[in-house]
Parts: C-alpha cells; sequence; structure tokens
C-alpha cells in the first residue's frame, strides 16, 4: 500500500532493531517500524545465529546516536513506500550533543557501519552517502578494514 505523509515526521525513539532498523512512535502515538534508506548494516541476530561481522557494533552505534525516547525526525522522499517487510522507508534526523541536526543514514555510513544499498526511485542525499562511503573506505573504518568486502547496491 503507497500513501503520502508529511514530508517530514516528527517521533520518537522506541527501539532498536539493528543499525538499520527501528521502531517509533509517531506524535499521534501510533509505533512504526522504520528502515532507513539507502543504507545496510551487518545483520544483528540476537541468538548470534547467522550474524555478520560488526553487526554488534552497527546496533550499540545505533543506541549511542539514538537513546531510547529521544526526539528524531523522519524524512520520506516522494510516495512513502514499505518495503516488503511492511516497515516504512525514512531518512532519520538526530540532534547530536552540539545541538546540531545530523543525518544518521549519512552518519552510520561515514563510521565504515553501513554500506549503500537499496538504491531505488529515493536519492535524495545518495551524493552525500557516497561521499561518507568513501571516506570510510579510504579509512579502512570497520566493514571496509575486511578485506574483500563487497559493495554492491543490492
Amino acid at each position: 500500500m503507497q500513501y503520502r505523509m508529511d514530508k517530514i515526521v516528527e517521533a520518537k525513539i522506541t527501539k532498536y532493531l539493528d543499525g538499520d532498523t527501528i521502531k517509533v512512535t509517531l506524535t499521534n502515538g501510533f509505533i512504526i517500524t522504520v528502515r532507513l534508506l539507502l543504507i545496510d548494516c551487518p545483520e544483528y541476530k540476537r541468538l548470534k545465529i547467522d550474524q555478520q561481522l560488526y553487526g554488534y557494533e552497527a546496533l550499540e552505534y545505533a543506541k549511542e546516536k539514538l537513546k531510547i525516547g529521544d526526539i528524531v525526525y523522519l524524512e520520506f522522499e516522494g510516495e512513502v513506500i514499505k518495503d516488503k517487510y511492511d516497515r516504512h522507508l525514512a531518512y532519520l534526523w538526530y540532534k547530536n550533543e552540539e545541538g546540531k541536526y545530523l543525518l544518521y543514514n549519512e552518519e552510520i555510513v561515514r563510521v565504515g557501519l553501513s554500506k549503500i544499498a537499496y538504491v531505488f526511485t529515493q536519492r535524495k542525499y545518495l551524493n552525500r552517502l557516497l561521499s561518507a562511503q568513501d571516506e570510510a573506505r579510504l579509512k579502512a573504518l570497520n566493514i571496509w578494514s575486511i578485506k574483500g568486502y563487497e559493495c554492491s547496491w543490492k
């Protein structure tokens, strides 16, 4: 199902699923699952089955930057679509310690805990993310420290 939402929506962090998927509570009280656009973090599984290298670190990064109860802003591009798992697709803006709003999708790529992936019609911040990914690769940060780490868009 496709429907239109306001371009930017305020939400509160409710739960972390992994580095690129979270649950938030909207101002109307609805709880939704959000899959962050243009990125793909290594998988984290609580039972350690099929867990990927740096999956735990990506989840911990999310917990460090996006505290439970924090107010964040979801930015939807064009028609809001849900993926095949019924998750809303969005960019996420959060306020850092200095009070500046940062694009979480970009920041997790910049520290090498996510690669760019799932590039569909939503491409507003693609160039920013590509620059962040190039920076992380050059510095061989986290996933980019793994010899032969693959970077292909899915």
